[in-house]
């Protein structure tokens, strides 16, 4: 068997490596460049591919999508391993199996240091090493050099002029060399997350390249004039690096095809006009900057029509300014029009009072998820529901919209129309003003929202009911297919879901209602025969002494979550001893809790978790707390005193938990903390963000 070095190659390996196709021989050996335990990008590594001249492209395909078959076809082969974070990683074995595979041409630094053949070395990964210049000085046929937070001597490049590759993110140093533009065959430039705070006009002399990064530079706000001279570039992602504009000749890139950020800067409204030559342009576009629009004549009639391959289009405007022209606010809106064939829009900032017919019009047959955040001065929403494949729709931060009615389901001239047929996602956020919705044209046989599943509102203040009208009204139940409702700091809400069965309602999150939760008799939730999961917090009723009531929950629930209660003195235990199902309780942030229930927990029980209850978690102290009799049975218990000070305060977003060093990378966290607002970090051993009301992602 062949081996590498100390290490011998596993037969079942290199028997897996000699049935690879040629060209995924080559995309795996690239892999060796990498150290053990390395987390791949998939998109970063197909990038790399691409840029190296890896994939086996036949005529009419794409570049990106034969590079994602590559490396589905390595996972598949169990090459590639992919974590519950969402990265990829190869084990020891793989990894040592792709070294062996790439000989001494794919080298880390320690390997390329220690070798004598320096000049047979093609490819470089330096990592976070420090590197002595001079030791690099016989590179001259390095094609690839991935140096992360590692400053790149001029004398380096007047060397390594075959490079092809050269990765530098997080590079800690203003500027770049003005013999960057020397490297004639580079295709690849990586500066994303980098201190750098601008780029050498020489860097346009680099007539070959096809991919140039700047993603997250905090620093760096302009781009060189020429840029135009890329002739043959391909991705130019400046996503969340603050550009104060685009260089006047972008629209001589005519082979660009990705652009995922297009700044209109000021007092250059009309630059916004470069996209309509960027025919090519694929997938993602975030326009920002729109409110520098400030005459008509600056955009020109449907720029946007003609880009065919843009599947997410972003429009923002700075939505502080009271100043607009609201004539020139709808005319832009209806100005930036885009194809049909669109699948996913987000509006945010958009300063009209109403919104332009081609929102919501149904022959955007293909669209499935709308965002339309904090349009401040509207008063009526679209049409949304005549759209026949939407999925997902978050509405938030609409302050002057008192009423949703008849036309947010569907035009006076679309009454055959099943409203909103396939959404299954609907969130409505942060409505100052909103008091209620309103359905009184006949919905056909499907009902209201007949495919939604998921339901969340949080933070509108005067919302009072749930109900399309009276009750007596309804002639279908709304959201026949609920399966989860999340309801969030809306302290007017009286009515709940106190009609229809609900068959299908797994999960009930109530948080900060505080008219709807002395009336929580009414919510029969025995009706709801699937129901597993119930969390409710927020409750400051000083006649909620003990909880819950015999009778009130329902024996199907298998978790239960009782927090931040202020006056909770007891827990009912008949009526806990009832759910029978129960295998997780939460009480957290009842601080005048004193004691467990005479009778046992659940048997059922298998978790317990008690937060911030001082009393309480005290006596339930292993072996001598007073109240652990009643809980030893229970497999894992989990007590601490902290008091989160956020006092229970959630929205949707705080349900998913990442790995720390994975949830943002370090540029993105310097911009979080100093941009955010972040009232809440939890870190222990993952991150947990709660209410983060600027963040972005």
């Amino acid at each position: 068997m062949p081996n590498n070095g100390d290490v011998e190659i596993l037969p079942s390996l290199w028997l897996s490596y000699q049935y690879l196709p040629p060209h995924l021989k080559r995309c795996f050996a690239y892999c060796s460049l990498f150290p053990h335990d390395y987390e791949f990008d998939k998109e970063e590594l197909i990038l790399l591919w691409r840029a190296e001249n890896l994939l086996a492209i036949q005529k009419g395909q794409r570049p990106e999508e034969v590079g994602e078959d590559n490396f589905n076809d390595l996972v598949a082969r169990s090459l590639f391993r992919r974590t519950p974070d969402s990265v990829y990683v190869m084990h020891d074995l793989v990894s040592d199996l792709a070294k062996f595979v790439s000989a001494e041409f794919f080298l880390s630094w320690d390997e390329y240091n220690s070798n004598t053949s320096k000049s047979k070395a093609r490819h470089l990964f330096l990592g976070n090493k420090k590197v002595d210049s001079k030791a690099l000085s016989q590179a001259k046929y390095l094609r690839t050099l991935l140096a992360p937070d590692w400053g790149i001597e001029s004398s380096l490049l007047s060397v390594a002029q075959s490079l092809r590759v050269l990765s530098l993110p997080e590079y800690p140093y203003p500027g770049l060399p003005d013999s960057i533009g020397d490297l004639k065959h580079l295709r690849y430039l990586n500066l994303s997350s980098s201190q750098i705070e601008s780029l050498p006009d020489t860097v346009c002399n680099l007539h070959n390249l096809q991919i140039l990064l700047l993603s997250w530079c905090e620093l760096l706000t302009r781009l060189p004039n020429k840029i135009g001279s890329l002739i043959n570039l391909l991705l130019l992602d400046v996503t969340r690096t603050p550009l104060e504009d685009m260089p006047e000749d972008l629209y001589k890139l005519k082979s660009l095809q990705f652009l995922p950020e297009f700044v209109v800067g000021k007092n250059n409204g009309s630059s916004i006009n470069q996209l309509q030559e960027l025919l090519h342009l694929h997938g993602r576009i975030r326009i920002s900057g729109l409110e520098n629009i400030v005459v008509v004549g600056d955009i020109a009639e449907t720029i946007l029509k003609d880009l065919k391959f843009v599947t997410e289009l972003i429009l923002e405007w700075n939505g502080r300014s009271e100043n607009s022209d609201l004539e020139l606010e709808r005319v832009a809106l209806e100005r930036l029009l885009p194809h049909t064939d669109l699948r996913i829009l987000k509006i945010d900032g958009y300063r009209g009072t109403r919104f332009v017919d081609w929102l919501g019009d149904s022959s955007f047959s293909n669209v499935t998820s709308i965002r339309l955040e904090g349009c401040r001065r509207c008063r009526l929403l679209p049409p949304l529901g005549q759209l026949p494949s939407l999925e997902k729709l978050k509405i938030s931060g609409f302050d002057e919209l008192e009423r949703i009615g008849d036309e947010f389901f569907c035009s006076s001239t679309s009454s055959k129309i099943v409203p909103f047929r396939s959404l299954k996602e609907l969130a409505i956020v942060g409505m100052r003003i909103w008091k209620e919705w309103s359905l009184t044209r006949a919905c056909g046989e499907a009902g209201v929202l007949p495919s939604l599943t998921s339901l969340q509102i949080w933070n509108c203040e005067r919302l009072v009911s749930l109900l399309f009208g009276e009750p007596q009204q309804l002639t279908h139940t709304p959201f026949p297919s609920l399966e989860t409702i999340f309801v969030s700091n809306c302290p007017m809400l009286e009515t709940f879901l106190e009609w229809g069965s609900f068959s299908r309602l797994q999960s009930i999150d109530i948080w900060g209602c505080q008219m709807l939760f002395p009336l929580r008799r009414r919510w029969d939730l025995q009706r709801f025969t699937s129901l597993t999961s119930l969390e409710l917090g927020g409750c400051y009723d000083s006649l909620v002494g003990s909880f819950p009531e015999e009778g009130l929950l329902p024996t199907t629930l298998t978790s239960l979550s009782i927090i931040d209660f202020k006056y909770l003195k007891s827990l009912n235990g008949r009526s806990l001893q009832q759910l029978t199902s129960l295998e997780r309780l939460s009480i957290i942030n009842c601080e005048k809790l004193r004691c467990l229930p005479e009778e046992r927990l659940p048997p059922s029980l298998s978790f317990l978790r008690i937060h911030g209850c001082p009393v309480l978690g005290r006596r339930c102290q292993r072996e001598n707390g007073e109240d652990w009799h009643k809980i030893d049975h229970i497999t894992r218990v989990e007590i601490r005193d902290i008091i989160d000070k956020n006092g229970g305060k959630r929205d949707g977003r705080s349900k998913k938990r990442k790995a720390a060093e994975k949830a943002v990378p370090k540029a993105r966290m310097r911009n979080l903390v100093r941009g955010g607002k972040i009232n809440y970090i939890h870190v222990d051993g993952v991150m947990e963000i709660i209410w983060c009301s600027d963040f972005v992602c």
